[in-house]
C-alpha cells in the first residue's frame, strides 16, 4: 500500500492542492492525518481521480504509421503464403526450404484498363516484380498515396487478384513519376 502527500496527489490528478485538501476535509477523499496539516493518501483511493492519459497527436500519428507498416508486412507475408499454398496445390514440391514463394498460375488482369484486350488479359507476375506496398516502403512513400496514383491512372501496375504488383519497368516509370512531382 503506497501513500502520497496532498501535493503529490494534486500532481497525479491534475487538480490543485487546495482541491485535494477540500476533498479530504469533505470526506470525498479518504486520507490519514500524519501531522499538523499533513495528510497521507492511499494511491488506490486516488485512482478514480486520475485522468486517463490522452496521447498527443504526434504519438498517435507515429503509432498509425507503425501499424500501417506492420500491416504491409503482414499482407506481404500472407501473399507469399498464399502463393506457396498455390504452388504446393499445383504439385510443386520444393526440395529446399522455401523462403519466398511466387505465384505460379496465370491470372486474368486488366492491362491499361482495357477489359476487351484479350491478348493482354493474361499476365504472369514477372521476375523482379514486387508488391506495391514493398515498393512504397523501399522508396519512403506512403502506401495509400501510391495506391491512389495507381487507381487514378497516373502510374501503371499489374493487378493480380486485386493486389497491385510493379514490374521492373513499372517501378522505373513510378520512380520517374515521383521525380517529376518533385520539380
Amino acid at each position: 500500500m503506497q501513500e502520497v502527500t496532498a501535493i503529490d496527489a494534486a500532481k497525479l490528478t491534475g487538480h490543485s492542492e487546495k482541491t485535494i485538501r477540500r476533498w479530504i476535509l469533505s470526506g470525498k477523499l479518504p486520507a490519514r492525518l500524519v501531522s499538523k496539516n499533513r495528510y497521507a493518501i492511499k494511491t488506490s483511493d486516488l485512482r478514480k481521480y486520475i485522468p486517463e492519459a490522452q496521447p498527443d497527436l504526434s504519438t498517435a500519428l507515429a503509432r498509425i504509421q507503425e501499424l500501417e507498416s506492420t500491416q504491409d508486412t503482414l499482407i506481404e507475408r500472407i501473399e507469399r503464403l498464399e502463393a506457396l499454398v498455390t504452388s504446393l496445390s499445383n504439385g510443386h514440391r520444393p526440395d529446399k526450404k522455401v523462403t519466398e514463394a511466387k505465384p505460379l498460375v496465370k491470372q486474368r488482369v486488366l492491362i491499361n484498363g482495357d477489359e476487351n484486350n484479350q491478348d493482354d488479359n493474361q499476365a504472369e507476375r514477372s521476375e523482379g516484380a514486387i508488391i506495391m506496398a514493398q515498393f512504397a516502403r523501399e522508396n519512403g512513400l506512403n502506401r495509400r498515396t501510391v495506391q491512389d496514383w495507381i487507381m487514378q491512372g497516373k502510374v501503371e501496375a499489374t493487378t493480380i487478384e486485386g493486389k497491385h504488383y510493379l514490374t521492373p519497368d513499372q517501378q522505373q516509370a513510378m520512380k520517374q513519376y515521383i521525380e517529376s512531382r518533385k520539380k
